[in-house]
């Protein structure tokens, strides 16, 4: 199966890297390049998208605002994002509008008509689909790429969207986690940098190697790089209500 990793945006073009090379979509033209990568890929295709896909439970307090996995990143001990790592409430991010138009995702109501169906499946819980398919996942290749490289660089800096030295530095750290599935070239933004690590979770997670979908429908759920700490601390947070 085809993985692609997608760093959507609601006004600057999106970036998507399928393994090879980087390409360029302006926003506007994005549902467009979803439709046509639905119809092409005989093998089947699964997106790894850089952008909220569900909107967790339903009719509880808070529901249209932030989901809990947002909530551990915010708060939890151990797991809060350090500044430059971005985990915001699903409610606040502005490519949903695109991922939407695109996707059909996140829904918060059932489909009126067969149109309003999507042709991508959601995988919002459990292990990689095991047959061929179009398939959508959501990643967070910031919180992803702090995970990785938070142990040999624990004191930062990370705001490697603002400032390209620390890009550099981040990329090092992540080209040598990549070993054989590096890019043929560095990436040459934070765009580029995002899409890639989105495809390398995929790609990861489809191998059964070291990545887990943490969450689930109700929860939310992000690629993310795998470790018996981080999955027993999710659990106890949701367990605990969330807070």
């Amino acid at each position: 199966m085809k993985v692609i990793g997608v760093d959507p945006a609601p006004k600057k073009a999106a970036t998507l890297f399928d393994g090879t090379t980087w390409e360029s979509v302006p926003a506007h033209k994005l549902p467009a390049k979803v439709a046509e990568l639905a119809a092409g890929e005989v093998g089947g295709i699964i997106l790894c998208w850089d952008a909220p896909l569900t909107s967790g439970k339903v009719g509880v307090d808070g529901c249209f605002y932030e989901r809990r996995i947002e909530r551990f990143f915010q708060t939890a001990p151990e797991y809060t994002t350090p500044k430059g790592i971005s985990v915001r409430s699903y409610v606040g991010c502005p490519h949903w509008a695109v991922t939407q138009a695109s996707l059909g995702f996140p829904r918060l109501t059932t489909p009126r008509s067969s149109s309003e169906e999507s042709v991508f499946t959601l995988c919002s819980e459990g292990t990689a689909p095991e047959k061929a398919g179009n398939f959508v996942v959501e990643v967070h290749p910031a919180v992803a790429i702090w995970l990785w490289c938070r142990a040999s660089h624990s004191n930062g800096p990370w705001e490697y969207k603002k400032d390209l030295s620390v890009l550099t530095t981040l990329w090092s750290l992540v080209k040598a986690i990549a070993a054989a599935d590096k890019p043929p070239r560095d990436p040459n933004n934070d765009d580029e940098f995002d899409a890639y690590v989105a495809y390398l979770l995929g790609k990861r997670w489809l191998e059964k190697s070291g990545v887990v979908l943490l969450g689930n429908a109700d929860s939310g759920s992000f690629l993310l790089p795998y470790s018996d700490a981080l999955k027993n601390a999710f659990d106890k947070f949701t367990a605990d209500g969330g807070k």
